[in-house]
Order: structure tokens, then C-alpha cells, then sequence
């Protein structure tokens, strides 16, 4: 798989986390230590090294930053993690139609 498509598979995977947090009997802890192994794979840290900067890789290494701060707690790395993964220029990048109300 080329770069851009381990980035995309990363961003997907991550969503895909950030929405399971969200169900009974989860808890955030473990939802941002599954998302955090992830991000923090060394396979994405290498892809990541050998891309160019574009959104979607500049959205992980932002996501990579949000997971690294101890002193945030789980819920509101969740929240962060939510805002960054879920910003509109990303569904664009992702082919996600943008949702207009």
C-alpha cells in the first residue's frame, strides 16, 4: 500500500475508534490507549517520515500530539481527537460528502 493509503486507512481506523468510544461499557481510557497504538504504530511513524504534508497527514501528526499529552484527561482527548478527525477538510480529503442542513 502506498503512503497516502496507509494515512487514509490510519484516519479511517481512528474514526472508527473515536466512534466505538462511544459505546456502553467502554471506557475512554482504553478507547484512547487503542487509538494512541495505533497512531503510534511504527509503520505510520515511518509513513508519516516519508510523506509530504498534506491534510490528512498533517491531521495524524496532530492527532499523534493530542494522544501524547498526559496531563489531558481521556474524556477531553476524546473530544480533541473528535474535532481534529471530524474537521470538514478531512471528509473532503476522505471523499465523505459534506453535510449540509
Amino acid at each position: 500500500m502506498d503512503s497516502s493509503g496507509v494515512i487514509e486507512g490510519a484516519i479511517r481506523q481512528a474514526r472508527y475508534l473515536l466512534s466505538v468510544a462511544r459505546s456502553p461499557g467502554r471506557s475512554c481510557d482504553e478507547a484512547i490507549n487503542e487509538i494512541r497504538t495505533l497512531l503510534w504504530s511504527c509503520s505510520l511513524d515511518s509513513t508519516l517520515s516519508k510523506c509530504s504534508d498534506a491534510v490528512l497527514s498533517l491531521a495524524l501528526r496532530e492527532a499523534q500530539m493530542a494522544v501524547a499529552d498526559p496531563l489531558k484527561t481521556s474524556a477531553v482527548t476524546l473530544e480533541l481527537l473528535r474535532v481534529i478527525l471530524d474537521d470538514p477538510c478531512i471528509n473532503t480529503a476522505l471523499g465523505i460528502p459534506h453535510d449540509v442542513a
